[in-house]
């Protein structure tokens, strides 16, 4: 079962995705050497990319808050493709991504594929690097952000997550179980 930060991620990024926009353009083949995959991308932000990243900051509209111990939120960039889930047992879930440095600020679009393997609509997140950390944000109500600030969703305005990773050498471990309790 997914955890309430996982969920929310991931109803923001479906919810990004909008209608009718055009599909990013298809993903690289399997194994594809990383390079430049988007306009204005430079090997330098997708090279810096590739790896584990582990959630340790989130912002949902009242301030960057460290994760709670029972969730271990990861990004995982292998070429052209990002996978993200909630802990080392999650086989997380896969996009081919592709990375727009020439946008102000950086953008990185995510193409889920269908259960048929073609790709569905796009979802958008702004990111950019801060020292040895990257942090993400997108909108649950389709607009592309355009700063890194969290903001609570309100009727006229949808919310913003941001979220901060750092480089992790390998999958975060499984979040710690919480003891059973029993109400007798």
């Amino acid at each position: 079962m997914r955890t309430p930060a996982f969920t929310a991620l991931l109803v923001g990024t479906v919810l990004a995705a909008g209608c009718g926009k055009t599909p990013a353009p298809a993903p690289a083949p399997e194994g594809a050497p990383p390079g430049p995959s988007g306009p204005g991308a430079t090997a330098s932000d997708q090279d810096r990319c590739q790896g584990y990243w582990k959630m340790v900051g989130g912002d949902k509209g009242d301030g960057m808050k460290s994760p709670s111990a029972d969730r271990a939120l990861w990004l995982h960039f292998s070429s052209t493709k990002l996978t993200y889930g909630e802990s080392s047992a999650d086989p997380g879930e896969t996009h081919a991504v592709v990375w727009d440095t020439a946008a102000n600020p950086k953008t990185l679009t995510l193409t889920p594929s269908g259960p048929d393997g073609k790709p569905q609509p796009p979802e958008k997140w702004i990111y950019q690097f801060d020292g040895d950390h990257l942090l993400v944000a997108f909108s649950g109500g389709g607009a592309l952000p355009t700063e890194f600030k969290a903001r609570t969703p309100q009727p006229s305005a949808p919310g913003v997550l941001v979220l901060k990773f750092e480089k992790s050498a390998e999958k975060p471990p499984a979040p710690a179980k919480r003891p059973l309790t029993s109400n007798r």
